[in-house]
């Protein structure tokens, strides 16, 4: 067994790619930078805040061919101000789109 030092069920993994980004059911497509991806959740930075409690339809497009994209349906459950004019967003993720 993994001892990663955290008390998590799935261990999070360094992504460094862009994420789009939308409100579910909205036209207006976001982009931001993708931190890092976990079994059930996805960390990025954003200019936009986001409330709490938002449904976003987000794309993960990694920068090679090995890793595939990942679409998904997600609920926003953290934000953060990481400094002015940019903010932290903690989603978890409700459904994986194929």
């Amino acid at each position: 067994m993994l001892d990663h030092g955290e008390k998590r069920d799935f261990i999070r993994m360094t992504v460094d790619c862009q994420v789009s980004y939308r409100e579910v059911g909205a036209e207006e497509v976001h982009t931001g930078n993708t931190k890092n991806l976990s079994g059930k959740g996805i960390l990025f930075m954003s200019e936009t805040e986001i409330p709490i409690g938002t449904l976003l339809e987000v794309n993960v497009s990694p920068d090679n061919d090995i890793t595939p994209r990942l679409d998904a349906t997600v609920e926003v459950v953290r934000i953060e101000i990481f400094e002015p004019g940019k903010y932290e967003i903690g989603c978890l993720i409700k459904e994986l789109k194929s």
